[in-house]
């Protein structure tokens, strides 16, 4: 079953473009002045700008336990706007010719976001768009303006969720006016997870990666051939071997790999509750360089410990990342991967793997000149947060994000555990 990276988040973020500023007033029961104020329903939040700030109330922190129950405590807002160019430009900053404006918080702190670019007749924010890492432009470049937020968790700044302008307070569009007092983000939650369901063809019992982010092209109809096994096209739920494993009388999925194969591709699938596509180009590839890690098969056994598969631990294949490497593209939600166990010839064995992915909201470069100095966050993505990414994934609705693989396995044979500390 494929289940939330970010659950039970249906939450409408409204952000208060008032330049104004608001006296302070004390108010009997207040507890001092906030600039961001969140909805009692746990829907929606308004940022005040430019250093204006409101009496902070109790009702004003009712979000808080709320969201920190639900996995995500922190947020960052981008809005960036570019004029028109004529004539051509190339190289320098995007900065050189746009305005940023950002801001990052996490419950309970102010935001202090300035500098978002408006106008009299408006400016139209709502279209997430990809904007260039540097200027580069051979002929006329229309104007872009464009905003997102992205949401997530600040311990291990695991994206958990992204939004975009869908209105304001005085219309049903992302038109932004010197007039305009607030406007409305909608946030969509990433969806994750492995699944293995019944096919109904046993006994004994044989299962398929319906509605499964991981998928593998291990059983394609030309099994063994690399003009078939290589190519993630061919990662496919009929393609995926996928089995159940008992480890310590718990059942995980288990996905099979091809012994003796020099590149085996598969594919992890990061959905989303929304429509991804009015996202997409928001979420840029950082930099830093994605990870893929090899590790033990465990899970939590209570009290600190762990349960490790006893079996034979997979230290011959290799695995690594088949796209999302390039710094400043789009990320692609439909990860690709590459495995290799031939090179080393891979025995009869069991690993996990778990991964992350650094992304960051729209642009790379600090808050313009017209805002403050303020530095862009870098964002993950990853199939589980915090240490959950290092618990085994059970397909069903348990937190963990790691992917259980192995070579020549029999799921029908139990496998006994080990308790230790991390």
């Amino acid at each position: 079953m494929k289940k939330f990276v970010l659950t039970g988040l249906a939450i409408l973020l409204a952000l208060s473009l008032s330049t104004c500023e608001i006296a302070p007033v004390v108010v009997e029961g207040g507890s001092g002045f906030t600039d961001v104020v969140y909805s009692a329903d746990g829907k929606s939040l308004t940022l005040y700008l430019d250093g204006a700030v409101v009496p902070q109330t109790k009702a004003s922190r009712a979000l808080t336990d709320d969201l920190a129950k639900m996995g995500y405590d922190y947020f960052e807002v981008v809005f960036f706007h570019r004029e028109a160019i004529t004539g051509g430009a190339s190289g320098g900053s995007i900065t050189d010719s746009g305005i940023i404006a950002r801001a990052s918080w996490e419950i309970g702190q102010s935001v202090g976001i300035t500098g978002v670019h408006r106008t009299y007749g408006g400016v139209d924010y709502g279209t997430v768009m990809g904007i260039p890492a540097l200027l580069d432009v051979s002929g006329d470049a229309a104007e872009i303006s464009t905003a997102v937020i992205f949401i997530g968790r600040k311990s291990d700044k695991t994206l958990l969720a992204v939004g975009r302008i869908v209105s304001t307070d005085h219309d049903s569009t992302a038109v932004i006016t010197n007039a305009t007092k607030s406007v409305t983000f909608q946030v969509a939650a990433l969806t994750a997870g492995v699944a293995a369901v019944l096919d109904g063809s046993g006994p004994p019992a044989t299962y398929i990666a319906t509605g499964s982010s991981f998928l593998t092209a291990v059983d394609g109809p030309n099994q063994g051939s690399p003009e078939d096994i290589d190519d993630p096209d061919n990662a496919t739920v009929p393609n995926t071997l996928v089995k159940m494993l008992s480890i310590g009388g718990v059942v995980f999925p288990l996905f099979e790999l091809a012994q003796e194969e020099p590149a085996i591709a598969a594919v992890y699938n990061i959905g989303c509750t929304g429509n991804y596509p009015d996202y997409e180009e928001g979420i840029r590839i950082s930099s830093i360089g994605g990870v893929v890690t090899k590790r033990e098969p465990r899970y939590p056994a209570g009290g600190g410990f762990y349960n490790y598969a006893n079996f034979t631990i997979d230290q011959r294949t290799g695995v690594d990342f088949n796209n999302n490497k390039d710094a400043d593209e789009q990320f692609n939600n439909r990860i690709e991967f590459m495995f290799d166990t031939d090179t080393k010839k891979t025995i009869k064995s069991l690993f996990a793997i778990t991964f992350s992915i650094p992304v960051y909201a729209l642009t790379s470069e600090n808050a313009s000149s017209l805002s403050s100095e303020t530095p862009a966050e870098t964002w993950y993505i990853r199939p589980g947060y915090g240490t959950y990414m290092y618990d085994l994934d059970d397909g069903e609705d348990g937190p963990g994000g790691m992917i259980l693989l192995g070579t020549n396995i029999d799921g029908h044979d139990p496998i006994s555990v080990i308790t230790r500390p991390w």
